[in-house]
């Protein structure tokens, strides 16, 4: 009983509440740890997630859903194209974003950046703002609509099917379907 009564005594004299928001699991957190793999990498990561995120408006759940896709977590990914890092930023967009694409927290930074751009030049339209994020704004801005490339309407559906993993609440947007397979190369505004 004396052992309760003293235990009792600590927690209430601890530092942190005992019913903090820190000691509830952080589905976000917990989804950047499952997908990283590496704990201390991952909480790193998380937290220049969550710094940026904040910093620019844009929803934890969407960058940690782009990052997914774009790179799988890959903090050296480069792509065929050139697109470099955890949120696959060009060279040009990395310029454009005064960030070094390189870096983890700058490429974090920059990706949160431009698709903080991405969603106020679209009305904060999460599905318009990925397709700018993927194919570029001037690509969007010039169909007024999610453009009829299949490699941005496959990329969409696989970001909102992380993105809504993390939701409580699902966001559907219906994806125009093209008849015609475009080969129209994706446009560089900068």
């Amino acid at each position: 009983m004396k052992k309760n009564i003293l235990l009792l005594f600590l927690l209430l004299l601890s530092s942190k509440p005992i019913f903090s928001k820190e000691n509830f699991v952080n589905k976000v957190k917990e989804y950047v740890i499952e997908n990283v793999g590496d704990f201390e990498l991952a909480n790193e990561l998380y937290g220049y997630i969550k710094y940026y995120a904040k910093e620019y408006g844009v929803e934890e759940e969407l960058v940690v859903s782009v990052i997914k896709v774009e790179s799988n977590y890959d903090v050296v990914a480069v792509s065929p194209v050139g697109a470099i890092g955890l949120m696959q930023l060009m060279p040009k967009t990395a310029e454009y974003l005064g960030v070094e694409a390189e870096y983890i927290p700058e490429n974090i930074k920059g990706g949160v950046k431009y698709l903080k751009e991405c969603l106020s030049k679209n009305g904060e339209d999460i599905a318009l703002a990925l397709a700018a994020y993927n194919a570029g704004l001037g690509a969007v801005k010039k169909y007024s609509s999610i453009p009829p490339y299949r490699e941005t309407q496959k990329y969409i559906e696989k970001v909102l099917k992380e993105y809504n993993k993390l939701k409580k609440e699902k966001y559907v947007h219906n994806i125009v379907e093209f008849k015609e397979d475009s080969k129209i190369a994706f446009e560089d505004e900068f």
